[in-house]
């Protein structure tokens, strides 16, 4: 509706940046010529709601080449002299046509360079597992389905069939970084289908083959049967969960990670557990991968791309979470990196408390060099990197 020359600015949530529906808006955007972006996170500037507010600034008129646009990230609303003083100390400039369609992230030209880097040097996570990243279990009802420990060995003692159907479970909560999940939940896991699928020829009705065959879990389920029938997610009965084609994945062994990340957490589950709906898991990986998910670079990347939500934590669903770029590495350094994994891990389960920072410095190295990071690249992923220019360069390095 502007005349060519014409200022558009307007205050409004920032999730268009980088969420996949905003994808048609950012590429009209890039269009016209950007003036400013002001982002102001997660801060209360509506006190009534968290808002994630975003004051974008647009002229009407073909951009020129290469050009740039201020851009500030607000960290706080209490300004020693004003908005526009705070804008002006910290403004940095954005080169528009770096901005990928995938996602905006409001970063200076350097960091930006970086970014397109890391995206360039490694193939994408989703591709690398041929898509295969799942979500963890949704019951629908879980004071019916997920049970304590000491239920699930009464159930068993009652009735031993309950045991094939019994699974051990973990919550999104349970997952730390390179700590194996201290599994104290368990799931009643009647699939969608299970029942049919074994009743054959019986000539029961479906309630009474399962009250005959899993006699002291029809006993347990049977006072949530009205709640559990008002599921939108039950499967063909009342006592099934949903439909899901890939039960069988969490069975494998697997990295979890957390759906909502407020710090770095990938972990390794090699017991079949499955997990519940805060958390994703990657079946058939191995411990290079999780080597490469737990550095520095990884956790850099994921935050110049993925939604940020209240208290800084990051949205880790598969949108975000497919960009992540990996590099295969020689045979040398995947079988080094493995090999620190193995360790942090064993440390880890016998005293979840220990420091491992020295081995998991030894992967951040030699994952800047698997992308092929320059040192002035590798403060900007960890401004506290502890090793000299010279060190970093040498071959080897000891942190002993």
């Amino acid at each position: 509706m502007l005349k060519t020359g014409g200022k558009f600015s307007y205050i409004i949530p920032n999730k268009w940046m980088r969420a996949g529906y905003g994808q048609a808006l950012r590429q009209w955007l890039q269009s016209y010529s950007l003036m400013e972006l002001l982002d102001f996170g997660d801060l209360p500037v509506f006190e009534e709601a968290t808002t994630y507010p975003l004051i974008v600034s647009v002229t009407k008129q073909q951009p020129e080449l290469n050009y740039r646009f201020k851009a500030v990230t607000i960290n706080t609303l209490q300004f020693e002299k004003s908005l526009t003083n705070y804008v002006a100390e910290n403004a940095f400039d954005v080169q528009a046509d770096l901005l990928p369609a995938s996602g905006w992230t409001l970063s200076n030209s350097i960091a930006q360079q970086l970014l397109e880097k890391l995206k360039n040097t490694g193939t994408p996570l989703g591709e690398y597992v041929d898509g295969k990243i799942y979500r963890g279990v949704l019951t629908g009802l879980n004071e019916a389905f997920v049970i304590d420990e000491a239920t699930a060995e009464r159930l068993i003692d009652e009735d031993e069939r309950s045991a094939r159907v019994i699974k051990r479970f973990i919550a999104g909560r349970d997952v730390k970084r390179y700590q194996k999940p201290k599994v104290d939940k368990y799931l009643i896991l009647f699939p969608a289908g299970f029942t049919y699928e074994r009743m054959e020829d019986s000539e029961l009705e479906p309630w009474e083959w399962i009250k005959e065959n899993y006699t002291s879990l029809a006993n347990f389920l049977a006072p949530h049967e009205e709640k559990a029938k008002k599921r939108a997610d039950k499967g063909n009965f009342w006592w099934e969960l949903r439909a899901c084609a890939y039960y069988h994945e969490f069975q494998k062994n697997k990295i979890l990670f957390q759906e909502i990340a407020t710090f770095q957490a990938f972990t390794w589950d090699e017991v079949g557990a499955y997990s519940n709906n805060k958390t994703f898991i990657i079946p058939n990986a191995d411990l290079y991968l999780l080597g490469l998910l737990n550095s520095k670079v990884t956790w850099y990347f994921i935050n110049q791309i993925a939604s940020k939500l209240q208290g800084g934590a990051l949205a880790m669903q598969t949108p975000y979470t497919f960009q992540i770029p990996i590099v295969s590495g020689d045979e040398e350094t995947k079988a080094t990196i493995t090999s620190l994994v193995e360790q942090i891990l064993t440390i880890k389960q016998a005293d979840a408390a220990a420091n491992t920072s020295r081995l998991e410095a030894e992967i951040d190295v030699l994952v800047y060099r698997l992308y092929n990071l320059t040192y002035d690249e590798v403060l900007l992923v960890d401004p506290a990197f502890a090793l000299t220019e010279a060190a970093y360069n040498q071959p080897e390095v000891s942190y002993n």
